[in-house]
């Protein structure tokens, strides 16, 4: 979430809850190996997409992950259960 925010495009793995955050299945590499991950920047870069992706990953966290956000989040969850 950190490097995102600054609009780094991340690569991340499907065994866990990044893809979730990442919200962008290009950016998931389906197995834990080095080619799978290549594979995935040489696409990002042949396409030219990068810029875009940076810009994607930048706005992601800046309406999803903020602690404003998250706080709001909580507040209308907290409502719900109350």
């Amino acid at each position: 979430r950190l490097a995102m925010s600054y609009g780094l495009v991340p690569i991340v793995n499907d065994n866990n809850f990044l893809p979730s955050i990442v919200g962008n299945s290009r950016l998931v590499a389906n197995e834990l190996k080095p080619e799978a991950y290549c594979k995935i920047i040489t696409d990002v870069i042949e396409s030219g997409d990068y810029e875009y992706l940076s810009r994607e990953m930048y706005e992601r966290v800046q309406h999803n992950f903020t602690q404003k956000v998250i706080e709001k989040k909580l507040k209308n969850l907290n409502t719900k259960l109350a």
